[in-house]
């Protein structure tokens, strides 16, 4: 009998100091990043490793001094390409300074592109929408809500199109993709995969899901954002047989502390396909 009770006790022990364990790793805040290839046909093979950075629902989080942790992260990705897939400001927070501390250490790195995120829109966030706009002004950074750029390598081109935050009605104003392109589709919310896989588009970049907030390991995110439980798509690659998708968990915080979710940069690197890699 004081076996059994000793065998138990000691399960008892040492399942505590697993939950404890389990509990702070779950709570990690540091920064890390995601690599992804992306390989297509459709691809030019002037843009083999051309390498895009996203980052997503930043708002306005601090990540070290002056932003520091997260432009190192950028930087040791070495993009050709940074896009900013909405959520970068808040409502909730007055000044933008990590913002701008933000682009001060990354406008130089290469190209910046942005789309509007329902945070962004939100009506107590138009003075840090405006206070956004004038620093995408003084560090060159493109607005790309509701529009298309052609990126250039060499003498091949790629199409980036950027769609703006809309709670409804946003299909109607989508343009379908110009076949002669490999296309990218910028778009916030990456609940809206299946829904826009009809456009024509190769590869979605989207955010808004906070990579499900609370996440179990391996099983996936608990919380959507529309207060679902278990979404679908919360954050990762998923692909159906006409787009694929690249879903950040995003940097900022929700309404629920982040758990076993550390705050994430994407980093994709595009690859043309060949007979080898097939």
């Amino acid at each position: 009998m004081k076996t059994m009770k000793a065998i138990i006790k000691w399960l008892l022990k040492w399942l505590l100091i697993a939950l404890v364990v389990f509990v702070i790793i779950g709570f990690d805040p540091r920064l890390e990043t995601t690599y992804y290839d992306y390989t297509s046909g459709e691809i030019p093979e002037e843009f083999e490793g051309f390498r895009i950075v996203q980052i997503s629902d930043f708002h306005l989080k601090e990540f070290g001094e002056n932003e520091e942790k997260l432009i190192a992260a950028v930087r040791d990705c070495a993009p050709d390409l940074i896009v900013l897939t909405g959520d970068i400001v808040d409502g909730d927070r007055e000044d933008i300074a990590p913002l701008t501390q933000l682009l001060e250490g990354i406008h130089e790195l290469a190209p910046i592109y942005y789309v509007s995120g329902n945070h962004d829109l939100d009506a107590d966030a138009v003075s840090q929408y405006d206070q956004m706009q004038r620093a995408f002004l003084t560090y060159g950074v493109t607005d790309l809500d509701d529009k298309q750029e052609i990126i250039r390598r060499n003498n091949a081109q790629i199409r980036l199109t950027g769609v703006q935050w809309r709670d409804v009605y946003f299909r109607d104003v989508i343009p379908s993709a110009e076949q002669d392109y490999f296309n990218i589709l910028l778009y916030h919310a990456g609940d809206t995969f299946e829904l826009l896989s009809g456009y024509g588009y190769d590869l979605l970049l989207a955010g808004h899901m906070h990579g499900g907030v609370i996440r179990i390991p391996f099983v996936g995110g608990v919380c959507g954002e529309d207060k679902t439980l278990f979404p679908k798509y919360d954050g990762g690659a998923f692909e159906n047989k006409t787009m694929s998708m690249i879903l950040s968990r995003g940097l900022g915080d929700s309404a629920l502390p982040r758990f076993w979710n550390r705050p994430e940069v994407v980093c994709v690197e595009l690859h043309t396909q060949t007979e080898g890699n097939k």
